[in-house]
């Protein structure tokens, strides 16, 4: 009763190594076809998006799009009217003021 398991070995093809966990599968994938895209191109692409959208999801998609978004440039025009959400009902003249001397 004192059996231990067997342990099966198995046998590599000639010619293959014994790839490293920590480095097979390490490829990199071709660059997105937008990082070639001008900054004004992709501040015009992402500004066709909402404010709520461009917060929420859109600069969290890649590194490219989160510096495009915290861009102070791409917040001089904010398009209130994409948000569903009509300033006049939150805000006033010193809200606004503020926000644009934020960006």
């Amino acid at each position: 009763m004192g059996r231990g398991k067997k342990r099966l070995r198995l046998e590599r093809p000639n010619g293959i190594k014994n790839n490293n966990p920590t480095t097979a599968g390490s490829f990199s994938a071709p660059p997105p076809p937008w990082i070639e895209l001008s900054q004004d191109v992709k501040e015009n692409i992402l500004s066709r998006l909402g404010p709520d959208e461009i917060l929420e999801t859109a600069q969290n998609v890649c590194t490219t799009w989160h510096s495009v978004c915290n861009q102070p440039s791409f917040w001089r025009v904010i398009d209130m009217e994409k948000s569903g959400d009509d300033v006049r009902y939150f805000g006033n003249n010193d809200l606004l003021h503020y926000i644009s001397q934020r960006f």
